[in-house]
């Protein structure tokens, strides 16, 4: 019975090593098809309360902008690197910015530009819709980070729902940072005409830290500690989704169906391995605790 729950051990350990490398021969494409949410509505997701509000403007201007971007998993790390030492893609920064808005229980959610086709790639951009102070009132607004700036349509501000909704008119960029402009390809008429708009909501995206901050482990290399611990958040659902409108979900599959079906259908496979890996364990387990019982009865009796 020990050698069972040795070989069953040593399986569960290989189905997780399988994930990683899967995860880590194409990380991008696998997380973006694995964790894309189809939904009739985003309203719910883009619904933000002004309870709390941070002065954007400084914020932007604060930020020591420099080349490069960087692989991290760690929360705090991922915020002194992006905000602290301007350092980073789109990406980076918007995660970054994320973790300060959770500490500070100011509301956003995370707004993902998926270009079609390509953004498996990594065609596209993120940035942050989020509870602002602009001019001295407190509204809700998308702030782009690598673009150093509000989006705002004419005198107002854009808001994923206007993204969503393809309502504004002619996109520029409020820059509040030196080395900025006002324009931005990521937001001409003709870009956004091929690009589906996700967005991940505060909730999910505040569990996903507090998941990772619980289970780090300093590995000492960036890289693989990013493949491993998003990995398990993966694998045990605590990986922020990328919620989509139903029909723009269908544009996607009519792209990427293939590859869809293929990630949700190897995530699935894994996590059910693994539980009946664990199960076969307890059993294994319990099953050898009762034999040790019988045989310390047995030998009390003699």
């Amino acid at each position: 019975m020990i050698r069972k729950i040795i070989r069953v051990q040593l399986f569960l350990v290989v189905l997780v090593f399988l994930l990683v490398v899967l995860f880590s021969l194409s990380p991008q494409k696998f997380l973006k098809l694995a964790v894309l949410q189809s939904g009739a509505t985003l309203a719910e997701h883009v619904e933000l309360t002004l309870e709390k509000t941070f002065d954007a403007g400084a914020l932007i201007e604060s930020i020591p902008y420099e080349r490069g971007r960087f692989t991290d998993v760690l929360p705090m790390r991922r915020y002194e690197r992006a905000i602290k030492q301007g350092k980073g893609d789109c990406s980076n920064l918007a995660h970054g910015l994320a973790y300060w808005l959770v500490e500070n229980r100011i509301d956003f959610a995370i707004v993902h530009l998926l270009r079609l086709p390509g953004f498996v790639q990594g065609k596209g951009h993120v940035a942050l819709e989020a509870a602002m102070e602009i001019d001295g009132a407190e509204k809700a607004g998308i702030l782009d980070l690598l673009e150093g700036g509000v989006l705002y349509d004419k005198n107002s501000l854009v808001s994923a729902r206007d993204l969503l909704n393809e309502t504004a008119d002619e996109i520029i960029i409020r820059p509040y940072h030196p080395t900025r402009d006002s324009r931005s390809a990521y937001y001409e008429k003709q870009n956004l005409e091929s690009t589906v708009i996700g967005v991940t909501p505060n909730d999910e995206q505040a569990e996903y830290f507090r998941f990772i901050e619980s289970v780090y482990i300093d590995i000492g290399n960036r890289t693989l500690e990013r493949y491993i611990f998003d990995g398990i958040a993966l694998l045990v659902g605590v990986f922020p989704k990328i919620h989509v409108q139903q029909s723009d979900y269908a544009e996607i599959e009519s792209e990427y169906g293939g590859a869809i079906f293929a990630s949700k259908c190897a995530l699935i496979i894994v996590r059910t391995m693994v539980l009946i890996a664990i199960v076969s364990i307890l059993y294994g387990l319990a099953y050898q605790l009762r034999i040790s019982k019988i045989l310390r009865r047995g030998s009390a009796e003699v």
